[in-house]
């Protein structure tokens, strides 16, 4: 089961992510979503979860969106097992920072950001049960190649 962090204190926001994401549930994709208004709650979701995937919004209200990536990028754990979506009303800002290739970052002025981020999403498990459905292809062919030898070596 794949995990997902939203952070945002948009709630029109983190209603659409949902329901996008809610659309992949339905398609059969295991997901449990967490989500937050607060970064420091939000923070919290990523420790205490170790999501596959954090969505997170630059502009939230306490402590500078800024802030929480700089920290999260600092911290090798989440950026390893992590793809961090930045939503920025400004990426320009955020691009000149040197952030993991696990980061992206998307303008959340763009009209159709929901269909990107959708997307994105979708190639994001996509590569992930493509992965998972190659390493049962696998197992699956060994397992058939040990049946037909049995079979066959035993005449």
């Amino acid at each position: 089961m794949k995990k997902v962090v939203i952070l945002d204190d948009n709630i029109e926001i983190r209603q659409k992510i949902k329901r996008i994401l809610g659309k992949f549930i339905a398609d059969g994709f295991k997901l449990q979503i967490f989500a937050d208004k607060n970064e420091i709650e939000g923070l919290n979701l990523i420790f205490r979860y170790s999501p596959d995937l954090v969505i997170i919004d630059l502009t939230l209200p306490k402590n500078s969106g800024m802030e929480v990536i700089m920290y999260l990028n600092s911290n090798q754990e989440i950026v390893a097992n992590s793809k961090i979506i930045i939503l920025a009303e400004n990426p320009d800002d955020i691009r000149t920072l040197n952030l993991s290739e696990n980061f992206i970052v998307f303008d959340k002025t763009e009209k159709n950001i929901f269909m990107k981020l959708e997307r994105e999403l979708a190639k994001f498990l996509e590569v992930k049960e493509k992965a998972s459905f190659a390493g049962r292809l696998k197992e699956y062919s060994a397992n058939k190649l040990e049946f037909l030898n049995k079979i066959f070596l035993k005449r």
